[in-house]
């Protein structure tokens, strides 16, 4: 179940991208490295809009320095259905960001599951 307040952010990916004509034509869904950057843009632009610059993500880190520590696609994310962005903290000082799919005749699903944390000096933005 999936309890969170408002989303931070909306986004219905076009049946007209591009993208869709070849991931994949038969069966489209949106790639997950376009879904976790709409997410990662997403949460970052919502945070700089909250200040007058970059602040802290929910766990006091800055958001310019998290990285992405886990990725989970639960289900596939489908050309013309709403995705909401929603965050919640999680243990360690870390930020969970799901992106939930609305879809207006069926119930609603977790297609991005991302954990993120502080990054370390030069760890790479995406680790196992």
């Amino acid at each position: 179940m999936i309890d969170s307040p408002q989303p931070l952010a909306e986004w219905t990916p076009s049946p007209e991208m591009p993208v869709f004509r070849g991931h994949f034509p038969d069966n489209p869904l949106l790639p997950g490295a376009m879904l976790i950057d709409w997410a990662m843009s997403a949460y970052i632009d919502r945070l700089t809009n909250m200040a007058a610059g970059p602040t802290d993500g929910a766990d006091g880190v800055p958001a310019a320095t998290m990285a992405v520590r886990q990725a989970r696609f639960p289900a596939p994310a489908r050309p013309g259905i709403p995705l909401h962005l929603q965050t919640q903290p999680a243990r360690r000082g870390r930020t969970r960001l799901q992106v939930v799919a609305t879809p207006a005749s069926g119930e609603r699903h977790v297609v991005l599951d991302l954990l993120l944390e502080a990054r370390q000096g030069n760890d790479p933005e995406v680790t196992s």
